[in-house]
């Protein structure tokens, strides 16, 4: 997708999510008061979903940085929609090596009709162990957390094998107890699979080095859509700080005449050009060889960056900053999730570390 292509698609995406995420619209949301299921109705229509599905399955073929664009504008109005999720699986059922899997859901993704949901990417944070038995798999266990798990139609969750490392396609089942969890992030839903001797068929199971060269790919990919978010949530924030500091008059000044502030929104806006520069970067290489190194880097700079900024302007907002009825709060508290998804920023900076020219292999 060019690059005109690319800067309609954030115009159009601004404009409806001004529209339908508004400050007390974003509210009722968050308080449950306003139904989600209709924005995600309105987003589909504009043909979002289609974005990352081959075009033989009725999508667009967009690459990644198409995906990263409408993502970032996605954080930065707090959209709580499913479409990181619902895009992951679009994105491994694309790679997965069964056509008939494709051909039963992507048309569907495609439009919006089926909703995805993800696990975690890495194996040792889903304790989910498959057993092939009479033509099936057998799975067990626990898998936390999975974002958009609740009303998903298909998740997609690594398992153990006693092949290797595993990646799995489940479909909603009764078997499978869907628990949501209390986060501080109501943006986002976020809960845990359980389930006793859920029977997968084995085409829905990728297992071996198969199975793990795809968890590396998305684990990446996701890391460069997280770090779109939070570039759009932390300019969002930052320009929405800037103009209360405009406003805002203490001794008869505007409050963003005194310096100290000013060098704060400016310390904040340098970080945030960076991961900009990053980011790009990062979508760039999306394809190449050093995927991994810049995806890594970008991911706990960007989550890391927005956290700090989020943090200082709840701080600069005084306090109507604090109140409930402010956004701030709800900026900060999707940064720390942010932080925390597909890898925090301790286990990033290990896996840059060792991914640079020179680095060991990681144990």
């Amino acid at each position: 997708m060019d690059i005109e292509l690319v800067s309609a698609l954030r115009d159009n995406a601004r404009r409806f999510l001004s529209a339908h995420c508004a400050s007390d619209q974003l509210h009722g949301f968050v308080d449950e008061r306003a139904d989600r299921r209709q924005l995600w109705r309105s987003a589909v229509d504009l043909g979002w979903m289609a974005l990352a599905v081959p075009e033989e399955h009725g999508g667009m073929g967009a690459g990644i940085r198409a995906v990263a664009a409408l993502q970032e504008e996605l954080g930065r109005a707090l959209a709580p929609l499913p479409f990181l999720s619902s895009v992951l699986v679009a994105r491994a059922l694309t790679l997965w090596p069964r056509e008939e899997l494709r051909a039963q859901w992507l048309p569907g993704l495609a439009t919006g009709q089926i909703v995805g949901a993800v696990g975690p990417f890495a194996q040792h944070s889903c304790n989910f162990a498959a057993a092939r038995l009479d033509g099936v798999y057998r799975v067990n266990g626990e898998c936390l957390p999975v974002l958009d798990a609740a009303g998903a139609d298909v998740l997609l969750v690594p398992i153990a094998t006693q092949d290797g490392p595993g990646i799995a396609l489940l479909g909603n089942s009764p078997q499978l107890q869907i628990h949501r969890l209390p986060v501080a992030d109501r943006t986002r839903s976020v809960a845990s699979l359980q389930c006793q001797d859920l029977a997968v068929p084995v085409h829905q199971v990728l297992c071996g080095a198969q199975a793990a060269a795809l968890l590396e790919q998305l684990a990446d990919e996701a890391r460069i859509l997280i770090a779109s978010d939070c570039m759009g949530g932390a300019q969002a924030i930052l320009d929405a700080t800037v103009e209360y500091l405009k406003t805002r008059m203490q001794f008869g000044k505007p409050i963003g005449s005194f310096q100290a502030l000013k060098h704060r929104c400016a310390d904040h806006k340098v970080a945030l050009e960076a991961c900009k520069r990053l980011l790009r970067r990062a979508t760039l290489e999306s394809e190449g060889t050093q995927r991994a190194l810049w995806a890594s880097l970008t991911k706990f700079s960007a989550a890391d960056c927005y956290t700090a900024l989020a943090a200082d302007a709840l701080q600069m907002h005084g306090g109507i900053g604090f109140t409930w009825d402010h956004n701030a709060h709800l900026f900060l508290k999707r940064a720390l999730l942010n932080q925390f998804l597909y890898g925090d920023s301790a286990q990033l900076q290990d896996r840059v570390a060792y991914l640079l020219p020179g680095g060991e292999p990681q144990p």
